[in-house]
């Protein structure tokens, strides 16, 4: 029965990888306009995984199909696509929080919303793989690497 609804087992799981990825689009909308970005990713990061795990696909599941789209070029396909929604969002608030001096502005906006997007990702597999939380020592150090420079100048001075 399940075939009548999808082609193949790849169709399947490509369609379950765009349906967990609609809940965390969803959370992105208004991004521009947080006052503080790196908070709101982190947030998000974690509200994706509730809201991802509230769409039926909880983190284990969602992990096999990473897993998967590793050696599957239609999951990676379906997985790129999805990243790029997000980077293109990403990247739009990274450039409007650079012009009010929110985040550091030497470095490009595109490469600057990549590094922040890996790290929030990589936070939330470390904790789950570390088993404790570290949202806030993470917050306060991706703060310090790419807000603004007076924050790493603060950071210093402090030894």
């Amino acid at each position: 029965t399940l075939y009548y609804y999808f082609k193949s087992r790849d169709g399947l799981l490509c369609d379950l990888i765009v349906y967990a990825h609609a809940a965390r689009d969803e959370l992105l909308t208004g991004l521009v306009q947080v006052p503080n970005l790196l908070e709101s990713l982190i947030d998000i990061q974690f509200a994706s995984a509730e809201a991802i795990k509230a769409q039926g696909v909880p983190i284990e599941v969602y992990l096999e199909l990473v897993a998967y789209a590793t050696h599957t070029p239609a999951a990676r396909q379906t997985f790129q696509d999805a990243a790029a929604r997000v980077m293109k969002i990403v990247v739009e608030a990274v450039e409007v929080h650079q012009r009010a001096g929110k985040l550091t502005s030497d470095v490009d906006a595109e490469a600057l919303a990549e590094f922040i997007s890996a790290a929030v990702i990589g936070m939330s597999i470390t904790e789950i793989t570390w088993g404790r939380d570290m949202r806030q020592r993470f917050r306060d150090t991706l703060q310090m690497l790419v807000g603004r420079r007076s924050s790493v100048r603060k950071l210093q001075e402090q030894g």
